[in-house]
This record gives C-alpha cells, structure tokens and sequence, in this order.
C-alpha cells in the first residue's frame, strides 16, 4: 500500500509517514461531520493546520493535518454539545466516501472519531448531504 499512497495527490501538503501506515481507503461507507453552513464550504472541509496555521498540536502533525469525521450522526449531536460548538449553530451533513477520496484511520478518544486525509480531486462539498433535524 505504500507505493500507493505515494501516488495519491493530497488536498494540503503531509509531513513525513503521513498518513500513518495503517490508514486504510474507504468503501462507499457513510461519515458525519459538523459544518458552519448549508451547504458546506471548503472551509468546513480544513484541518486544523489549515485552520490555524501557528498553533502546535499535542497530537502532532499528521493527525493536524487530517479532518476529523463520525461514523454516526448522533456522535455528531453530541459533539455539538461541546463547549467549542456551543455558541455556533452547527449543521451536520453525510457524506459517503468512495476509495478514490482518500485515507481513514479510527483515532482518538472516541470510537466514533476518523481522521481523514483527503485526496485534492475528491470535492467533499458536491457529495455532503445535510442531515436535517429531527
């Protein structure tokens, strides 16, 4: 797979080993992301290095430079409730990943938490669905 990854283009420069090894293509399965607006903007699709380009990360680099998905709309509801959410009106959307958008890898505390390295050709906006609430 390493020769692989090497040949895909990413959205935004990767550091070193990045995605990590064990970083797997989707297949077609759903994920759901917080965004500002309805529909999305690019901005909604950022890392957290795009977003803040002079922070350090704890987590390091390559997980700074990914964009965090759940795999259930709850686990969106409920990191909405967050304290850094709390003020803003979020939207959730679906979005379904076919293998050429990228890498996933399950990260994190949470076990509804990927991080997402995506492939610059693979237009994250066109193929969100908004999740409209209950």
């Amino acid at each position: 797979m390493a020769g692989e990854v090497a040949a895909l283009h990413w959205a935004e420069p990767l550091p070193a080993g990045c995605p990590p090894h064990d970083a797997v293509r989707p297949q077609n399965e759903p994920y759901y992301r917080l965004v500002a607006s309805i529909p999305p903007t690019e901005r909604d699709f950022w890392s957290h290095k795009m977003l803040y380009p002079a922070k350090a990360f704890s987590a390091g680099e390559c997980l700074a430079r990914s964009c965090s998905l759940l795999a259930s709309y709850e686990s969106c509801l409920n990191m909405s409730k967050l304290t850094r959410f709390k003020n803003r009106s979020m939207k959730v959307v679906c979005i379904t990943l076919p293998p050429d958008s990228g890498l996933v890898l399950k990260t994190g505390r949470d076990p509804e938490h990927y991080s997402w390295w995506r492939t610059v050709d693979f237009d994250p906006i066109t193929t969100s669905v908004p999740i409209l609430e209950p």
